[in-house]
């Protein structure tokens, strides 16, 4: 009787430790090429500046979202016009709706599966407020892009990660690059941008 006692405690924490309370974690990505795409953020020097991912002095050089549209967005969008720049960026994909406003993406990838929570608001304001909230709930580590009325959150990983694959989806150049800090988040300039 006390080793099922036993048994079950086990178990018990073993699902609390693993339920879904924790945030999704975004898979390990190559970092190779992270470097040449981002420095700080030191205003004498905009032009060079040395890579760093420290939190706060990230920034993204010009050249990491050349061909990619970086003007503000105004026109009201739908969850399809993130989908076909994804696949412009070349993910497959599927689509779930949960709600009107609200819909996952699975995107496929090397180095295994990523899912992006997309939510349609009414507004740019109200997508940043969203994204906001999303992202200082799910805490360190957590991260995503808005653009005009859309917010989208992205599994959480370590900065090296985040990094690498904001850029190599190009997330970071089709929204305004949100990342969670300790107690607040951090937008990253440098890739588009909203007033």
């Amino acid at each position: 009787m006390a080793a099922l006692f036993r048994i079950a405690a086990a178990c018990t924490l073993l699902v609390a430790g693993c339920g879904s309370s924790q945030p999704p974690r975004l898979p390990e990505q190559s970092s190779a090429h992270v470097e040449a795409s981002i420095r700080d953020s030191d205003v004498v020097d905009l032009t060079h500046g040395s890579p760093t991912t420290t939190l706060g002095e990230l920034r993204l050089r010009a050249e990491a979202c050349n061909g990619v549209d970086l003007h503000p967005e105004y026109r009201e969008l739908q969850v399809a016009q993130l989908i076909e720049f994804l696949h412009g960026s070349g993910y497959e994909l599927s689509e779930t709706r949960a709600r009107v406003d609200l819909s996952y993406l699975d995107l496929k990838t090397p180095n295994g599966p990523v899912r992006l929570r997309v939510a349609t608001l009414d507004s740019s304001r109200a997508a940043g407020r969203d994204l906001h909230e999303a992202i200082l709930q799910h805490g360190e580590g957590s991260w995503g892009v808005h653009r005009s009325n859309l917010a989208v959150l992205a599994p959480s990983a370590n900065i090296e990660d985040m990094v690498a694959f904001a850029l190599k989806s190009r997330l970071a150049c089709w929204g305004v690059l949100t990342v969670a800090g300790r107690d607040d988040d951090f937008v990253v300039p440098g890739g588009y941008s909203e007033l």
